[in-house]
């Protein structure tokens, strides 16, 4: 069963069918019966030949892991390990990701950058142990060639996602430099690194992914750039303690600093933000960094010896208590905020005020909090929808007079574009949707909503709010009234634009297929303004033809 990529949500919200347009993916779907392996085929080039390959050790070893591993221990294990992500539980990724914790599941800078640190510390050490070959070669210069080749590798058992592929250009650039005798860590090396990113995968600049890793690791590297002449100083004269607390100083900066790049953005594409990111990340930074990726890398090397279990064992163990760990911060009061939809604008505001920020060196940088500051602010500073509609008109969202509610149906939001609805407002405690008995239905009686402003009969339901009243009928024998005395009318059963030539706003069934989900925006003075999905898409080859020619509908106020 083969369907097309969903549009959004609502207006403004993720585009699916622009992420699988970029994809070569041109449906999504399911089957209805059981798959059939089929004999492969004899003629196959040597990309699709190696892809296989590859795929079929990533299943091998996945298999492996598990079959020695059990629990949620095991299944994180095997996705730090391969990158299959499936066996993890959903309460398990739920707990990481309110925690701040969920890109440790995701193999990416972090997980490439610690393997790639420990073979290079690794195979320097070994080869620093012959004073012939310390003294009379660049074993630094082969040490950071093991760690690009080991880098390569992991990418590649790991299924090389985007994110990984983003930071091994990243890293490669990193250690190219080590082998060149050139700064390792600079702002230039990440610029480097985007252009040449985007020169691969121009789609990616509007990833989620993309710009989050890329803020974290600018905001680092300005940061280290500011601070390595201090802290040099501090380290030349500091003993064993002033190291510790140093150390810890650092850890505690890089993740404050890392998050903030992150969570902005993170803040933009997701309407969500983990309060105690910072405080998880700090407890468990010595569990990945010093236990589970060296015992990754063990694993690894055991592997083709058949003794991984030696790794993996106590790695399960340093997982488990991740999992507690992820699992105990998820549940502390107020663990995850929920943002409103922020703005384009916003989003430009916190990239042009984080950059600002990390490139001058001059005292001036620091006008560049006004960007982050405006960006951060941005969802408060613009007008959340006042009443939406789904393109199948089965959710609907109107808002109460109380400040921060709604009328939502159905009354809990469940499914993908319910609960996108519910972040994108600011998840506001919410109204059910007045529903008519069957004694109602009967008599003809209405119900009213919590606060009044909201009315449903059996033909149909009225809203009132900001001295506008929209109705939405739902029989035939309402809508000439509803037309008559409506300044918008919307229909999610019947075509009726025809009928109601004096309505302001009219929005019927035929507007919902052609145009997707639509928002209503009621102002006193600007009067009502109608958003559809089709206008925030525009023409572009992943939108779907049925909405052109959709355009935007305003009514003046009186």
């Amino acid at each position: 069963m083969l369907l097309p990529p969903p549009e959004p949500a609502m207006p403004g919200a993720f585009d699916f069918a622009r992420y699988a347009w970029f994809r070569q993916i041109g449906a999504v779907g399911y089957a209805i019966s059981t798959a059939e392996v089929m004999p492969a085929e004899e003629t196959r080039n040597w990309r699709e030949a190696a892809m296989l390959s590859l795929s079929a050790l990533r299943q091998d070893w996945t298999r492996r892991i598990a079959a020695q591993t059990e629990g949620s221990g095991g299944a994180i294990a095997a996705a730090l390990m391969t990158g299959v992500r499936g066996p993890i539980p959903d309460h398990v990724d739920a707990a990481f990701r309110d925690s701040g914790l969920a890109h440790i599941l995701s193999i990416s800078g972090l997980h490439l950058t610690l393997v790639a640190g420990l073979l290079f510390f690794l195979v320097r050490a070994l080869l620093a142990l012959s004073p012939h070959l310390a003294l009379q070669y660049p074993i630094k210069k082969w040490a950071a060639l093991a760690a690009l080749l080991g880098a390569i590798a992991y990418t590649l058992v790991s299924g090389a996602a985007l994110p990984t592929l983003r930071a091994l250009v990243m890293i490669a650039l990193a250690l190219l430099a080590v082998m060149l005798d050139r700064r390792a860590i600079t702002l230039r090396a990440v610029a480097w690194a985007a252009l040449l990113l985007l020169v691969l995968w121009p789609d990616s600049l509007l990833d989620p992914g993309f710009q989050m890793s890329f803020a974290a690791v600018t905001a680092l590297v300005a940061t280290f750039e500011h601070l390595a002449p201090k802290m040099t100083r501090w380290r030349s004269d500091a003993g064993p303690v002033q190291i510790a607390l140093l150390w810890l100083g650092g850890v505690m900066a890089a993740s404050f600093v890392a998050g903030l790049g992150s969570s902005l953005f993170a803040a933009y594409h997701f309407n969500r933000v983990a309060d105690y990111a910072l405080i998880a990340n700090l407890l468990a930074a010595p569990l990945v960094d010093f236990i589970i990726m060296p015992l990754t890398v063990l694993a690894f090397l055991l592997m083709p010896l058949g003794l991984e279990a030696l790794a993996l064992t106590p790695m399960v163990w340093a997982v488990d208590a991740l999992i507690a760990l992820a699992i105990w911060v998820a549940g502390w009061p107020d663990a995850v905020g929920t943002v409103p939809a922020m703005p384009l604008w916003g989003l430009a505001a916190i990239a042009t005020g984080g950059l600002w920020l990390c490139l001058w060196q001059q005292g001036w940088r620091w006008l560049g909090m006004t960007g982050l500051i405006v960006g951060t602010a941005s969802p408060w500073l613009i007008a959340q929808p006042d009443l939406l509609v789904s393109g199948d008109g089965r959710l609907l969202a109107a808002r109460a007079i109380e400040a921060d509610r709604y009328y939502f149906l159905p009354p809990t939001p469940r499914g993908f574009a319910a609960e996108t609805w519910h972040e994108r407002l600011g998840a506001p405690q919410l109204y059910p949707w007045p529903s008519l008995s069957r004694a109602a239905q009967r008599t003809g009686e209405g119900r009213s909503g919590a606060d009044g402003s909201l009315r449903c009969d059996p033909a149909g339901c009225s809203w009132r709010y900001r001295g506008f009243l929209v109705a939405l009928p739902q029989q035939p024998k309402a809508i000439t009234e509803d037309c008559r005395h409506a300044d918008a009318v919307i229909s999610t059963r019947m075509a009726v634009r025809y009928r109601c030539p004096s309505a302001r706003i009219v929005i019927d069934r035929n507007d919902l297929w052609r145009g997707g989900a639509h928002a209503l925006y009621l102002d006193a003075t600007r009067g009502i303004r109608s958003l559809s999905v089709a206008q925030t898409r525009g023409r572009r080859p992943w939108v779907n033809p049925k909405g052109h020619g959709e355009g935007q509908r305003d009514g003046a106020a009186n």
